[in-house]
């Protein structure tokens, strides 16, 4: 008898921790939980959407803004990938010999120069079929992070 009712309790604790996990969970098809869980990061985000109908996060950090835009999706829902991005104005310009320097150095967060001469930082995450939302502020903490040491590379 008393090892049934440890059976039980342990039943019951696994199923506490899976609903847990859960319903801490992030999927690029549900924009709403990358939002909640930027929020409960402590990031402002606010969704919207962008050029093409597509989901887009604004937030901020670093001192600067960034959107994240969601990727792989049809009919504008069931999004399989984000990107966080943000571009910089700097004088003087940069070159490409410069950029090609932090993205030779760099692993996660790529840069390029759009077609104002501006710098672009970008990182992808894939985010199909959901991950627990702790990765995902994981990858927000990468982000940033890389976003002020290309800050300081770039003289912003």
């Amino acid at each position: 008898m008393r090892l049934n009712g440890l059976y039980a309790i342990a039943a019951v604790a696994m199923i506490t921790v899976a609903t847990s996990a859960t319903a801490q969970t992030v999927d690029a098809a549900r924009p709403s939980s990358l939002v909640a869980a930027l929020q409960e990061g402590g990031y402002k985000a606010a969704l919207d959407t962008d050029g093409s109908g597509d989901p887009r996060i604004k937030s901020a950090a670093s001192g600067a803004n960034f959107s994240i835009y969601f990727y792989g999706c049809t009919a504008n829902t069931n999004c399989k990938s984000i990107q966080f991005s943000t571009s910089y104005t700097v004088k003087p310009k940069l070159t490409l010999q410069k950029i090609n320097e932090w993205n030779a150095k760099n692993r996660f967060a790529q840069a390029y120069l759009d077609q104002d001469g501006d710098p672009v930082i970008q990182f992808d995450v894939v985010l199909q079929n959901g991950a627990p939302s702790r990765l995902f502020l994981a990858s927000v903490e990468r982000w940033t992070t890389a976003m002020g040491a290309f800050q300081t590379f770039i003289g912003w």
